[in-house]
């Protein structure tokens, strides 16, 4: 005897979120890194930067790594912030 509100609320929502919830969480990192990849116009740009601070200060490999650096927290943040939503969704199934 449970309304239609209480259907979709108690027992629908909670089955689409433990099935959208990986899927969910990969898009968002192929969002992530294809962003990154059409990014590849802003290029001259950035190597503009990149030869001026090496020239200035004659580093060229360090400019490199601290953007692959922070790109790859990037993924991985969103990569450990969806798998801790799945383990919070999903806790329910362990104990069954």
């Amino acid at each position: 005897g449970f309304d239609e509100w209480t259907i979709v609320r108690r027992i629908v929502l909670p089955q689409m979120l433990v099935a959208i919830t990986a899927p969910l969480t990969n898009f968002v990192i192929i969002l992530v890194k294809e962003t990154a990849i059409l990014s590849v116009v802003t290029v001259p740009e950035l190597l503009y930067h990149v030869q001026t601070m090496a020239a200035e200060t004659f580093t060229y490999i360090e400019p490199f790594l601290v953007l692959s650096a922070c790109y790859w927290l990037l993924v991985e943040i969103t990569s450990w912030a969806g798998r801790s939503v799945e383990a919070r969704i999903t806790r329910h199934l362990r104990r069954a």
